[in-house]
């Protein structure tokens, strides 16, 4: 929940695959709308997986919902800047 916080207040240096890449390719993306996102997602996921302690059923719901949404960030285009750098 804590790494959670922490991407959700800018820190996407945390997330895999940015940390690496070069600033032009950095700027092909909305780098505050997918702090936000991925933020969100990790906060919801620790409270899911701790919920899912006490019960089986959101176990399911958890599996669930990282399915669509992985799919989700493959297809959106709401993550990707809208004019690309030259």
């Amino acid at each position: 929940m804590v790494l959670g916080l922490i991407v959700y207040l800018g820190g996407y240096m945390l997330l895999a695959g940015f940390n690496m890449m070069p600033k032009e390719q950095l700027a092909r993306y909305r780098m505050d709308r997918i702090t936000f996102f991925m933020g969100v997602f990790l906060v919801l996921t620790s409270l899911i997986v701790f919920v899912m302690t006490f019960y089986f059923f959101f176990g399911v719901i958890f599996i669930a919902a990282v399915v669509i949404i992985v799919i989700y960030i493959n297809i959106s285009k709401r993550f990707r800047a809208e004019t690309p750098p030259r």
